[in-house]
């Protein structure tokens, strides 16, 4: 059916053709201007399109160079977070090794401390022990010294008792207490400290008894025979071989001893002293027989 239309399209006359062209080009024409608006359309949506789109990637990269700048200071910090914690790391690696040394050092400590306590403990029974015995060393020698100062009190009543008869009928020696009293004037001349004539008498009388008096003290009591020279107030001649009563009594009590030595008398039982005029016979009264020479019986150094 549709042959012979086409066939009738083809065998139209020219007027049909021109007449058909007529119509067909504004349709044409309105095709295309309804496709240019379509472009235009199109054109127009792409230019907005585009503006949106370039806006948007605008702020997106506003948005990623803000995200850069915030990933790089994230990036500092990171690096400074891990430069602290590398510094934290060695410091608690240096907190651990010095924690090994003082868990070391605290078991040294322990061990000596267990050490030290046991020496302490055997140290004490070793005071305790040593405390007993020196109380027992004291007793013994408490009452070794009791017996020696009841022997050397015997004795010294024995002494004193016989030495006393034996000189009674000397009048220049005198006994007060327990002490023999020889005056300054018997045994030297004034400021002197050589013995006189007189003097080397009445020490010899002195010496004879004391010497049989001396052989019959036991031999185990320790005892000495102490001389002390004495003085007055009268001060020592500026042109004398002295200077002071101190010197001169002392030298004086050094006479005697010697003078008893070279008559026999051993020198490890004497013992001598100056007291110048420092000791007078009454004390707070000074007189003229404080000048003297005293010989008393005394226990051993």
């Amino acid at each position: 059916m549709m042959l012979p239309h086409r066939l009738s399209h083809r065998n139209r006359p020219k007027e049909d053709h021109n007449s058909l062209t007529n119509h067909v080009w504004p349709g044409f024409v309105d095709a295309l201007s309804a496709l240019l608006t379509v472009i235009l359309f199109a054109f127009m949506i792409f230019v907005v399109s585009y503006v949106c789109t370039r806006s948007i990637m605008q702020g997106k990269d506003s948005s990623l160079v803000l995200l850069q700048t915030k990933l790089n200071t994230l990036q500092e910090k990171i690096k400074q977070n891990n430069k602290i914690l590398i510094n934290r790391k060695n410091q608690i690696s240096k907190w651990e090794t010095l924690y090994a040394e003082v868990q070391a050092r605290l078991v040294e400590t322990e061990s000596a401390w267990k050490t030290l306590s046991t020496e302490h403990a055997n140290a004490q029974q070793t005071i305790e022990n040593l405390n007993q015995k020196n109380k027992d060393i004291s007793d013994q020698l408490e009452a070794a010294l009791l017996k020696e100062i009841h022997s050397l009190s015997d004795a010294r009543s024995v002494f004193f008792g016989e030495l006393k008869k034996a000189l009674q009928d000397l009048k220049e020696i005198r006994i007060v207490g327990d002490r023999f009293i020889f005056s300054s004037e018997i045994l030297f001349d004034l400021g002197s400290a050589a013995i006189n004539t007189k003097g080397k008498q009445e020490l010899t009388a002195f010496c004879n008894a004391l010497h049989d008096i001396m052989q019959r003290i036991p031999k185990n009591v320790s005892w000495v025979l102490r001389i002390d020279g004495h003085t007055d107030l009268t001060p020592i001649s500026a042109k004398g071989r002295f200077k002071s009563n101190l010197e001169l009594s002392t030298a004086r009590a050094i006479s005697v001893a010697n003078f008893l030595i070279s008559a026999g008398f051993p020198s490890e039982r004497l013992a001598v002293a100056g007291f110048g005029e420092f000791r007078p016979l009454v004390l707070g009264k000074h007189s003229s027989k404080d000048r003297r020479i005293e010989l008393m019986f005394d226990q051993g150094y």
